[in-house]
């Protein structure tokens, strides 16, 4: 739960003590992130579910910048094996050493 507040804390939703404790201050905090996230995702776009989930862990700022260059990407068509549709995601994002990849 550390890792949780000090996340929102770097994110400017938690400015309570870190205790590690999951309490009202931690879970307003956490609603407030998740308000801000889709807020992000409704006004500069969505991308497919896998993407979704790990831009979801990335501070706002991050999520922002993460979306304007999958949309700038997609947009001019980039596919690494070059033919068909643009082929970019998102396959990694913020956790904690303990959670596995």
């Amino acid at each position: 739960m550390a890792f949780a507040q000090r996340f929102l804390a770097r994110a400017g939703f938690y400015r309570a003590a870190i205790d590690g404790d999951w309490g009202p201050k931690t879970d307003k905090a956490y609603d407030a992130f998740v308000r801000e996230s889709q807020r992000i995702a409704h006004e500069l776009g969505t991308f497919d579910a896998r993407s979704e989930r790990y831009l979801a862990t990335l501070l706002p700022e991050a999520q922002k910048a993460a979306r304007r260059f999958l949309t700038k990407d997609i947009a001019v068509g980039h596919n690494p094996e070059g033919e068909g549709e643009a082929n970019v995601r998102i396959f990694s994002g913020t956790r904690s050493h303990a959670e596995p990849p």
